[in-house]
């Protein structure tokens, strides 16, 4: 049987949990890592190159699954590696995606190459039931946490003068309560806890935190500074979801969806590797181009034998 030949951008926690994951089924074959900042030659007997020795690649890798921060890293990389491979990532600037599928869908259309993007449990499995919510639903929220932000986190890290931090989401419980109660909500649904080690001044590191657009710029932020022995005390890969919706008309109904992990990357990585075991089957259906989770059927994604048995 031939193995569908992966290459690993990006090893943060991630990366990590993708190799993991993604090395027990016996249908891959992990081919390289890619890294701008490893320093070892080879990881579990994988060897690891940079990003630009990816050319040496093209043709020999199906699919680079890219495991790079989504505020800055993946809007360089997914163009990048589009233009050579196939790829799919997780991408979670919810505001941007619209964006990048223009962008990608462009590149895949001129060089023959498939982009799967917003592959995770959100955006990803989330959307997908976000979109069957509003079908039937009149309102709806979606809740997160208690657990870390690993997008976030990541954002806050690039602050100048932050030596280390972690970003904790949190529900807004007075939201949370009307929602269960089928109340109309705010838009303020989270609350944001941002833990950080820095020798820098204090206001100014706080300043450029709440300055980060699409992360941090209007919402509801508390930050908090702390000693390297407090902050890992605070540190979990644990996070966990919750979409609730209600319908009136004539009748009443809930409708709810919970997602609870003690491993935020892992759990991500597991449902990158179920779309990446169909990817190039999906290339061959609908062509190249840029498409998210939502542009597929669970039929497409199962096989119709599957699928009976779960009707």
């Amino acid at each position: 049987m031939k193995k569908l030949k992966i290459g690993i951008v990006g090893f943060g926690n991630l990366g990590k949990a993708v190799l993991d994951v993604f090395k027990e089924n016996t249908k891959i074959k992990i081919v390289a890592i890619f890294s701008k900042h490893l320093k070892e030659k080879s990881i579990e007997n994988v060897p690891v190159y940079t990003p630009q020795e990816s050319q040496k690649f093209k043709g020999k890798i199906d699919l680079m699954v890219l495991c790079t921060g989504s505020q800055t890293d993946m809007l360089k990389d997914a163009p990048f590696f589009a233009k050579d491979f196939n790829i799919i990532n997780s991408f979670d600037t919810h505001k941007k995606i619209k964006e990048q599928l223009f962008i990608l869908n462009k590149i895949c259309k001129e060089n023959n190459t498939f982009s799967l993007i917003a592959c995770g449990w959100d955006p990803g499995i989330f959307s997908i039931f976000r979109a069957y919510f509003s079908l039937f639903c009149n309102k709806f929220a979606v809740f997160y946490g208690k657990g870390v932000s690993l997008g976030h986190t990541n954002a806050v890290k690039k602050v100048n003068g932050v030596i280390d931090a972690i970003s904790i989401t949190k529900p807004n419980i007075m939201e949370y309560k009307k929602a269960k109660s089928g109340e109309d909500c705010t838009s303020n649904l989270l609350k944001r806890e941002v833990y950080v080690v820095s020798n820098a001044n204090h206001e100014t590191i706080k300043n450029r935190i709440l300055k980060i657009k699409n992360y941090f710029e209007g919402e509801d932020v508390t930050i908090k500074f702390l000693s390297h022995q407090k902050l890992n005390e605070l540190k979990t890969l644990a996070h966990k979801g919750e979409i609730i919706g209600h319908s009136k008309n004539g009748s009443f109904e809930e409708y709810n969806f919970n997602f609870k992990t003690s491993s935020n990357p892992f759990a991500t990585a597991k449902i990158m590797l179920a779309f990446s075991l169909k990817l190039l089957n999906l290339k061959q259906k609908y062509g190249a181009g840029a498409y998210t989770p939502l542009s597929f059927s669970p039929l497409e994604l199962l096989g119709k034998n599957e699928a009976m048995r779960v009707i």
